[in-house]
């Protein structure tokens, strides 16, 4: 799946264009942390724990 197909499905959920680029970029950099081996040493505070 290509980034503007992740955006639409996140625009056809209701999220608005921003919003739904937002989050995919906050889902590709928590999928890459999750594949790091740095997985352990980090911590995410804020909005993106309190959005997921």
């Amino acid at each position: 799946m290509d980034l503007k197909e992740m955006r639409q499905n996140y625009v056809n959920e209701g999220y608005n264009f921003l919003d739904a680029s937002a989050k995919v970029c906050q889902d590709i950099l928590l999928a890459k942390i999750s594949k790091s081996s740095l997985n352990r040493n980090i911590t995410i505070k804020g909005g993106v724990v309190m959005q997921i």
